[in-house]
């Protein structure tokens, strides 16, 4: 008949609906895209249906994992370190949807990253898994908890300390306190020779005293790195003379120590610190006292010898008396307790040979005590 017939529809509804859905799909693309969290999607296939850039740059992945299946997944971002933890993935991924599980979990990963994962069920059987890099918040977390239990160390060690020290001073302090009140009581009645001995005994504990609490002072001082060390070149002999100084300040000692140096001449020079390296070689002398406690008055010669080896100074220490008695190495200090009665030199010593980078020995048998410190130079 020739004619032409012309049908219309009104597809508004269904355009609508199309750019609606189009738009839904890209906002859904975008949001996966640019999620902080990584994540990979599993069929109940086993195969990768979905990933974001962000899995990708995570695992550092350069090649095209779409669609594969979760064993070749797991042999790209997989490693050794965390193998375990890839299988338990890895059998949760490929089972059945019955027995799928939400699961998570942390991965050391060998790049240094700190991962973690978590797993969800999806209501048509395939299983989410999300990957989070925790690396800066968990090194956070762990140095708070270590800066926690540094000041739970600390106020233990400084309670112990404390404790201990404690004893340090009030051992002198009561006897100058008792001799001080026998005088004062039998004053009429004391002998001059006794009153003597009891003003000395007073002194004696003074100067310990006095003592104690220049070591408290110099711990402080050494914890806080706030020392000032004076180095100088002087001659050898005029070294010998700065130990003997120290030495003669352990005079409430009932050993009276004497440096013997015969090969020492006063023309050949040494240049270190003439602040507190004395201290090291008066700290292990007063070590020894305390392990040869005698109740006799002793004068001990210490032979002391300086030498210069592989850009080391070498001073000897021989005490030339033998001893039953002399088991000390500064190795065996409990950093825990530290501060235990008696050892507040130890912990000295310890200090002053790490700040100076040197070493100690001590050889029980000969009575010897060997100083290296690195030589400076001017």
């Amino acid at each position: 008949m020739g004619g032409v017939t012309h049908i219309y529809e009104n597809h508004t509804d269904r355009l609508a609906l199309e750019n609606e859905t189009k738009l839904l799909s890209s906002i859904q693309k975008q949001t996966i895209d640019n999620l902080s969290e990584g994540i990979a999607l599993f069929g109940t296939d086993g195969k990768v249906k979905l990933i974001n850039p962000k899995f990708i740059g995570l695992w550092n992945v350069k090649e095209n994992i779409e669609g594969i299946h979760i064993k070749q997944l797991l042999k790209i971002i997989g490693d050794e370190i965390n193998k375990d933890l890839f299988d338990d993935i890895y059998r949760n991924v490929v089972s059945s949807g019955l027995t799928r599980r939400d699961h998570s979990g942390i991965i050391n990963y060998s790049n240094d990253k700190i991962i973690f994962y978590k797993s969800s069920i999806l209501p048509d059987g395939s299983i989410l898994y999300t990957f989070t890099d925790i690396t800066d918040s968990y090194r956070i977390e762990e140095a708070l908890k270590e800066k926690n239990d540094a000041l739970i160390q600390a106020d233990k060690i400084k309670t112990i300390f404390m404790n201990n020290i404690s004893y340090e001073l009030r051992a002198p302090l009561q006897n100058i306190i008792g001799f001080s009140e026998l005088l004062e009581d039998k004053m009429s009645k004391v002998s001059k020779k006794e009153q003597r001995s009891y003003i000395l005994d007073i002194k004696k504990s003074g100067n310990e005293l006095h003592y104690q609490i220049n070591q408290i002072l110099e711990i402080t001082s050494l914890e806080s790195g706030k020392i000032s060390l004076q180095y100088k070149k002087i001659p050898q002999k005029e070294f010998v003379n700065l130990i003997q100084d120290e030495l003669d300040k352990l005079d409430f000692l009932n050993y009276n120590f004497k440096l013997v140096t015969k090969d020492i001449q006063n023309t050949a020079n040494i240049y270190l610190d003439t602040n507190y390296i004395p201290r090291i070689f008066t700290g292990v002398i007063k070590l020894f006292n305390k392990k040869n406690i005698s109740n006799d008055y002793k004068e001990i010669n210490i032979k002391f010898d300086i030498e210069f080896k592989n850009k080391n100074y070498v001073f000897i220490f021989n005490l030339l008396e033998k001893f039953d008695e002399f088991e000390y190495q500064l190795s065996d200090v409990n950093d825990e307790y530290i501060y235990s009665q008696g050892d507040i030199e130890s912990t000295i010593i310890q200090k002053y040979i790490e700040y100076f980078n040197g070493e100690i020995q001590i050889n029980s048998k000969q009575n010897q005590i060997i100083v290296k410190l690195p030589k400076m130079t001017p």
